[in-house]
């Protein structure tokens, strides 16, 4: 096996994140939190008991919002996020989600 075929998509981000400029119009650090929402939100959740059922965005011009849907068990929750773009809406999920620091709330429109 040659060195090339033993990377995993993680080791082929690494090396993609080192050629982008970290000031860029794409950041390492949005491109970073763009593969842990993808990669990772289902694993933290199940984590905490929840089943993941979506997420939406509605961009309102200076703000983004991001809605999360759960189930806990059979009761459908959601999470609210309002941040200045999808990434950094994304991020603050991320980083309550590690604190365990998020608001679930019933959905009631489910």
């Amino acid at each position: 096996m040659t060195e090339e075929t033993t990377k995993t998509a993680l080791d082929y981000l690494w090396n993609a994140l080192e050629v982008l400029d970290p000031d860029g119009p794409v950041t390492r650090s949005d491109v970073w939190t763009l593969y842990r929402f993808a990669e990772y939100k289902v694993n933290f959740l199940e984590r905490d008991g929840l089943t993941w059922r979506g997420e939406s965005f509605k961009n309102n011009g200076w703000s983004v919002l991001l809605v999360v849907k759960v189930s806990e068990g059979k009761t459908p929750l959601v999470a609210f996020v309002t941040e200045r773009s999808a990434t950094a809406c994304m991020r603050v999920f991320l980083r309550k989600l590690e604190e365990h620091t998020i608001n679930w709330v019933p959905d009631k429109y489910a």
